[in-house]
């Protein structure tokens, strides 16, 4: 396990590597984590052998239906493992709101359609569309002449995006729906979430990099003279990052609220952070010689997860120069060093994990600014994560998965010969994956932190998510297709059946 997985990078991952070129066809939509339950973003743990691990919750792609291979039946997953079976031949995609209340239908004719969860009412919205996205009271859609547009979820209000609309970015979360989008001569627009009319908010425009959920934030790059410039706009107020890579990766992460912006880069041996709460201005922060970063959290816990009000400081991990170093961040762009090690480190909420380079794994408390004494949990760790807000850490050491929580004696052995191990967000489940492959599936096996042993529930079986309340959403593997099951702790049942696999 090279790095060890963490929820910001999981957030990271809806952002691509910005082209080379500009295109009018490079289109991101960016679907926000949600806050229910049934959607909250599920860790992975990641044993050596295994790659692309991360994309198991790509594939589950939130609120979209799983639709079975004549595409003539999606089975819309709600909480708890129940479903909404709308069947109509010719399903291309079917999503259902945050809310739960109405179900979005797009057949192969162009066909798009909203009806209620019940499936009792139907409203066409277009009959010549090829892609959209979703909100509580709103959808965005493009057409077969690449036009977007704008409709209620009841049909009635349209509103028509110009026509040489390029380099779109849509962005949905909390229900809301907004779309930065670049328009006549490299023009910034953007349409916020509710907003009647798009407004232009910059020019020069090369590439979108990320939108909050309201419309009111928007990361973005120029280029001019050779040099890309980053940029956040946020309303009428413009403020330059400074200038990046032309290929280089700029990461935003948004509080849960979407009242704290952070965005950051690696710059050359360079990485650095920019700080902006709503309504005040920009903080920067720059770390030298860095070769890699870690982790960022906030005082509270993981950003996304976390309201702008509770957050009063950041904590950054990166690496350089064969050592590890732990800062913390204020909101005012002061920059304190905790430590350094000779170590990989992983801080949250005041309790430390750091693997030395001779794969020791040590645990330790951070208190009154200071590393406390250090606890060694096992040599040999292939790679290690934290979950639960900081409450329970995972590692894996010779193909055995363990569970530790943070100020107990001793880890607590789940299981030897696993293949791969998934966790819920609060670190309370986990998920063992044993004898087999991804292609024809494993033995999966629950395990709730402290239980003396997994307990065994599928074979045949791809995992897709595990629940904070310990319900599992798996695949049962059948040749080309798949039944989609869920386990509830005590038994499985089938929620669809005779599904593609993609």
């Amino acid at each position: 396990m090279e790095e060890e997985y963490t929820y910001e990078e999981y957030e990271e991952t809806y952002e691509v590597e910005p082209p080379k070129k500009k295109s009018k066809l490079w289109i991101w939509i960016v679907v926000a984590v949600l806050a229910v339950a049934l959607l909250a973003a599920a860790a992975l743990l990641v044993l050596p052998k295994l790659t692309g691990g991360k994309s198991a919750d790509d594939e589950w792609t939130l609120r979209n239906a799983y639709i079975t291979s004549d595409k003539s039946v999606a089975y819309i997953i709600l909480p708890g493992g129940e479903s909404v079976k709308v069947k109509k031949d010719g399903i291309v995609r079917a999503t259902i709101t945050e809310d739960f209340k109405h179900i979005a239908v797009l057949l192969d004719d162009g066909t798009l359609y909203v009806t209620d969860k019940d499936l009792k009412a139907k409203q066409t919205i277009a009959e010549d569309a090829k892609g959209y996205s979703l909100g509580d009271t709103a959808l965005i859609y493009h057409d077969k002449d690449g036009r977007y547009h704008r409709a209620s979820l009841d049909g009635k209000t349209v509103l028509d995006l110009p026509k040489e609309t390029g380099n779109v970015y849509i962005t949905s979360g909390k229900g809301k729906l907004s779309m930065a989008f670049e328009g006549k001569n490299e023009g910034l627009y953007v349409l916020p979430d509710g907003a009647e009319e798009w407004q232009k908010i910059g020019s020069d425009l090369y590439s979108i990099r990320n939108v909050s959920n309201d419309g009111k934030v928007v990361v973005w790059t120029s280029v001019k003279s050779g040099k890309t410039t980053l940029y956040l706009t946020e309303g009428e107020d413009k403020f330059s990052l400074g200038d990046i890579g032309s290929n280089a990766y700029a990461y935003t992460l948004f509080s849960k609220d979407q009242k704290l912006t952070v965005v950051y880069v690696r710059v050359g041996d360079d990485f650095r952070i920019w700080i902006k709460p709503r309504g005040k201005d920009v903080q920067a922060v720059k770390f030298s010689n860095v070769t890699s970063y870690n982790s960022i959290v906030s005082n509270a816990g993981r950003i996304p997860e976390t309201n702008a009000s509770q957050i009063k400081s950041l904590f950054v991990s990166v690496s350089g120069s064969g050592k590890s170093t732990l800062y913390r961040i204020s909101l005012n762009g002061e920059k304190e060093k905790l430590f350094s090690k000779d170590a990989s480190i992983r801080y949250m909420a005041g309790n430390v994990a750091y693997r030395d380079d001779d794969n020791t794994l040590f645990v330790a408390k951070v208190s009154k600014d200071e590393l406390g004494e250090a606890t060694k949990l096992s040599g040999d760790v292939a790679g290690f994560s934290i979950f639960g807000n900081g409450k329970y850490l995972y590692y894996i050491r010779d193909e055995v998965v363990y569970g530790y929580k943070f100020g107990a004696k001793e880890p607590i052995k789940i299981a030897s010969g696993a293949e791969d191990c998934y966790v819920s967000d609060n670190g309370q489940y986990a998920v063992v994956l044993k004898d087999g492959d991804k292609n024809t599936g494993y033995t999966l096996s629950l395990w709730k932190f402290g239980d003396k042993a997994p307990v065994k529930f599928a074979t045949d079986a791809t995992i897709i998510r595990v629940e904070d309340s310990g319900g599992v959403y798996y695949r049962r593997v059948d040749g080309k297709t798949f039944d989609l099951m869920y386990y509830n702790g005590k038994e499985s049942k089938k929620i669809g059946t005779d599904l593609k696999v993609d």
